[in-house]
């Protein structure tokens, strides 16, 4: 009795509760990302192993191993492929055949229509969550005389093709054009649809011969390329076909849904919904920046374009953000839009600016450098012309308690000079000591030193000669020489001789009478 105990619990345990235990850390990663390998097919949200959204739960039949399958209508099929991002699934469909049992009457000689068909093709899938996809599926014949129409009589849309045989009996892989093959679009929105096919033959009163019965269609994927000459054969061995089906949640818009239990788009905001085009009902995906699955909590997470070099076009730095990022330029710079730097306009206007400014800056500085220059230059000799009237005096520039007409040094010595009293204001020492004619000659300078015009006053050098040539005079005699109304002694030009030299002054005075007396 013991041995058998221990025999059930050892059968119990390795057949019922380590299954389980792996099932169940299946459904646990599949509760963290929404994906399982189920079945030996990857399961993605919003598919899972039971009926939480309706009509979108995945079978597995264990103990048969036939693998993962889904029900549409009263019928299970092979899934092939789950694509939440695309919106579709791949099943495997079945054919129809049509004249293919082996007692038909031979070719050319088919004079009743023998429909066999498994009306497993004419699916049904009102109720689902599925629509035939228009763009992927196409009404595909393998086969001769046939003319297959394809009819929705709830769209009212319809659809077909014809489907001869050339004489030679030739057929190529890669075309499906006519000649025992034809294909036909369907139409939009298609979830159930009858087939009818008709003989050639018999719709147009024609004798063919040398053709076979056998005719096969479908409604599935199969591009023209795929075609092969195998396909067309007497007992129509192509029994089944990929079908892809568009899927969506629920019959309502994303308007409708949002906010109701069981709203399936559950990533939050990271997380958008959109209408399908073929339907009704809504899908869910991951806003730009961020990837995942947004079927589940917190399943739309943010992708870190700065990571990789492949993700980024940034020639500087990426700078990563929630959603997004965004290329980063050297100072002096500014991105261009696709990942480029290149110079900021604003700041070539700036420096061009700033270029002005400092060449106006700099002109300016070296405008106001020289007539200040000038202008001090100037002051100096005024300045100069000042100094040798206080010696010629002994007064001081300005006097408060002289009269208005002696008051300024300046204006008296020069209007003294014009009017022929200067030995009135010259030091009577300085007569004695120096001569009147050394005096004349340099009240003279001093006087062009004080003109009210700076252009007019001599220069530093021609006063440094005058005075260089008052050196050498000789005369010590104090005597008035009469005035020249035509040219004013003090503005007669200057002769210096020194040997056998000449030189000639711009700006002269008494000198020149006293170098000739020399």
């Amino acid at each position: 009795m013991l041995p058998q105990l221990q025999l059930k619990l050892f059968l119990l345990f390795h057949l019922v509760i380590i299954p389980s235990i792996c099932l169940a850390e299946q459904l646990d990663d599949y509760v963290l990302d929404g994906d399982i390998t189920y079945c030996g097919l990857n399961v993605t949200a919003p598919f899972s192993y039971s009926d939480n959204l309706h009509g979108l739960q995945v079978i597995c039949d264990f103990e048969q191993k036939s693998g993962a399958k889904i029900t549409l209508g009263r019928s299970n099929f092979t899934l092939l492929e789950i694509s939440r991002e695309g919106g579709y699934i791949r099943v495997m469909g079945k054919t129809t055949t049509w004249r293919c049992n082996q007692h038909a009457e031979r070719p050319g000689q088919v004079t009743q229509v023998q429909y066999l068909a498994d009306h497993d093709l004419n699916l049904n899938l009102e109720g689902t969550p599925f629509t035939f996809s228009h763009s992927h599926n196409k009404l595909t014949v393998l086969g001769c005389d046939a003319f297959i129409m394809l009819e929705n009589f709830i769209t009212k849309g319809s659809s077909g093709c014809v489907s001869f045989c050339p004489n030679n009996g030739t057929i190529k892989d890669g075309k499906c054009m006519g000649a025992r093959c034809c294909q036909a679009s369907i139409p939009p929105d298609l979830k159930s649809f009858n087939v009818t096919p008709y003989s050639i033959k018999n719709l147009t009163a024609s004798s063919l011969t040398g053709i076979s019965g056998c005719t096969q269609f479908f409604v599935g994927e199969m591009d023209p390329s795929q075609f092969k000459s195998k396909y067309v054969v007497e007992d129509g061995e192509v029994s089944s076909w990929p079908v892809v089906l568009e899927w969506a949640i629920g019959n309502e818009s994303c308007a409708m849904a949002m906010g109701k239990p069981g709203y399936a788009c559950l990533a939050g905001e990271n997380s958008s919904c959109y209408d399908v085009k073929s339907g009704k009902g809504y899908r869910c995906n991951c806003k730009d920046g961020f990837e995942g699955n947004p079927y589940v909590l917190g399943g739309c997470q943010d992708v870190d374009e700065c990571s990789s070099p492949n993700k980024n076009n940034c020639t500087w730095k990426c700078q990563n953000f929630n959603g997004g990022s965004q290329c980063l330029c050297p100072p002096g710079t500014k991105e261009d839009g696709r990942g480029h730097c290149e110079r900021s306009e604003s700041l070539e206007i700036v420096l061009a600016l700033s270029l002005v400014l400092l060449t106006i800056l700099f002109g300016g500085g070296i405008l106001t450098y020289w007539g200040l220059k000038k202008r001090k230059i100037v002051k100096i000799r005024q300045s100069f012309g000042v100094v040798l009237m206080e010696m010629l005096t002994g007064q001081m520039p300005v006097s408060l308690w002289k009269s208005d007409m002696e008051r300024n040094l300046a204006s008296h010595f020069v209007g003294s000079l014009r009017k022929g009293r200067l030995c009135e204001v010259i030091d009577g020492q300085l007569v004695d000591q120096v001569g009147p004619l050394h005096l004349f000659a340099i009240a003279d300078l001093a006087s062009r030193c004080v003109e009210l015009k700076g252009e007019e006053r001599p220069t530093m050098y021609e006063v440094a000669v005058e005075l260089n040539a008052l050196r050498r005079l000789l005369k010590n005699q104090c005597a008035m020489l009469p005035l020249d109304k035509e040219q004013p002694y003090f503005r007669r030009p200057l002769t210096i001789y020194e040997g056998n030299s000449k030189e000639a002054l711009p700006q002269t005075s008494l000198i020149a009478p006293l170098v000739e007396a020399k």
